[in-house]
């Protein structure tokens, strides 16, 4: 058979494009645009949810925590009850809670003394009630070292205040309901290192078994700043706030000196554990003893401000020793200064006399006569007297009050909320003198408050007193002051 009959002939079934440029170019920028709006999504979900701050410290790592000063410690909880004086009022028994405390019944929390409570009864030691189990204590006895709890126990009324104790960092905000419960760590860098003087480390505050967190993870806090409400949630008998300081050191945070295998390799219970010790040594080596070191730093002063200090003392050294010599334009401008300054401190002083006069004296009656007068004022100037004229108290007295908000509208965070005080010509009064308790409810709706009452000391020698709020939603809220005085709200509307 012939060749040509048995030859076959290639024939393309379709033609093959080539690429052109501007069609490669489209399918580059169809590329690019749907990149850019995936990681502009992540991002604006991670700021919307987080911060700016979260943001950057996932990208740029920790080195932030150099913008953050130790400036010392403050107590986590800065008010206990004294149990004695609310028994009087019917309080005091189970279930009773922080905002049912009578505000005369309130006391600053008191220092702890390990060696001072040990042994002590808690049924007659009014100090060692609150400090239920001292640091790597026991259920047993609650001495101090007598086991190895982490940490110790203060024993608090359900929904007490409970606040960071330094500037720092929140690590972890976390609801859960086994173990810690619901609790807050924070984490503060550049603090003095209690193991090696002259130089500064990292530590973490835990604060668990709370009731209410109102800070989320990522977000900076300044010492004393509100975190949240002791509570019972987790692993805990009853009210309390368990409270803990970790190393940087710490293999984990929160740290626990026994793992629940080590435990039953030593064939004990959780609490047994705990009631023998099992590993206290590890606490000693990767956890400070809490209130110890705060106590230890409560009057701290960073080398920042000593500097600062020398600065402005070598100033006005220089100032002095140039005195003679004519002035420059600079040199009055400081000079100027300094004086406006003197005289700002002048009137400060007075003012802080007069709110001292306010809290320890009895009603001063009215004055006779111009002598008196003057007489009086003169008493009230010096720092030494704590007496005030029946006309100064009286223009620091309240003639109604106000309640206020940044916006008229809630979502499912905390929202603050503030409570201003004016006197009888519309205008803001700035430490307001009054007796008695403002309680916080809601009058339409449901919400939580912390703290649930205020006190003239809650306005801190400013006119307004702040709250923290956290609205039931979906429905509307109206908030009431009800107390020496009263206001209400305008409603706040669900916004999610």
């Amino acid at each position: 058979m012939p060749r040509a009959t048995a030859a076959f002939r290639v024939q393309s079934i379709y033609r093959v494009r080539r690429p052109r440029l501007l069609r490669s170019a489209k399918d580059q920028v169809s590329v690019f645009v749907a990149a850019f709006t995936l990681v502009a999504f992540i991002i604006g979900n991670m700021v919307g949810q987080h911060g700016w701050y979260a943001f950057w410290r996932g990208v740029m790592g920790k080195e932030e925590d150099t913008q953050i000063v130790f400036t010392g410690t403050v107590s986590p909880v800065e008010f206990v009850p004294n149990y004695e004086c609310w028994a009087k009022f019917g309080g005091g028994g189970k279930g009773s809670t922080y905002n049912l405390i009578p505000q005369q019944c309130l006391i600053p929390i008191p220092s702890y003394d390990a060696v001072a409570l040990r042994g002590a009864d808690p049924m007659k030691n009014p100090v060692k009630r609150i400090y239920s189990i001292g640091n790597l204590g026991s259920y047993e006895t609650g001495d101090d070292h007598g086991g190895s709890h982490t940490g110790m126990d203060i024993a608090v009324p359900l929904g007490t205040p409970v606040r960071a104790i330094a500037n720092g960092v929140v690590e972890t905000a976390i609801l859960q309901e086994v173990g810690y419960g619901h609790h807050v760590m924070i984490r503060h860098p550049n603090v003095p290192d209690p193991d090696n003087p002259g130089k500064t480390t990292t530590i973490y505050s835990i604060y668990a078994h709370m009731t209410d967190v109102i800070v989320s993870k990522g977000q900076i806090v300044s010492k004393g700043q509100l975190i949240g409400t002791s509570g019972q949630t987790g692993f805990a008998s009853g009210p309390h706030l368990h409270f803990q300081i970790d190393k940087a050191s710490a293999p984990y945070h929160p740290y626990w000196v026994f793992t629940d295998k080590e435990a039953n390799e030593a064939r004990m219970s959780f609490t047994q554990a705990i009631d023998a010790g099992l590993h206290r040594e590890r606490g000693d080596l990767y956890t400070l003893s809490p209130m110890l070191f705060v106590q230890q730093y409560k009057t701290y002063t960073s080398p920042t401000m000593v500097a600062q200090q020398t600065l402005q003392q070598a100033d006005r050294a220089t100032t002095a020793s140039s005195s003679a010599a004519p002035l420059t334009v600079a040199q009055r401008i400081k000079l100027a200064q300094e004086e406006r300054i003197k005289a700002r401190v002048a009137k400060t002083s007075t003012v802080s006399v007069t709110k001292v006069a306010y809290a320890v004296s009895d009603p001063v009656p009215a004055l006779q006569s111009s002598a008196s007068s003057e007489s009086s004022a003169a008493v009230v100037s010096s720092a030494a007297s704590a007496v005030v004229s029946a006309a100064e108290r009286s223009a620091k007295q309240i003639d109604h009050i106000e309640l206020r908000f940044a916006d008229s509208t809630y979502s499912n965070k905390w929202i603050t909320g503030k409570v201003v005080a004016y006197d009888k010509d519309g205008d803001e009064i700035t430490s307001p003198f009054f007796t008695g308790t403002l309680y916080l409810s809601a009058s339409f709706g449901t919400a939580k408050f912390i703290p649930p009452t205020l006190s003239m000391g809650s306005f801190a020698g400013r006119s307004s007193a702040t709250f923290n709020m956290l609205g039931g939603a979906p429905k509307t809220v109206i908030v009431k002051v009800n107390g020496p005085f009263t206001a209400e709200s305008q409603p706040l509307t669900y916004q999610k």
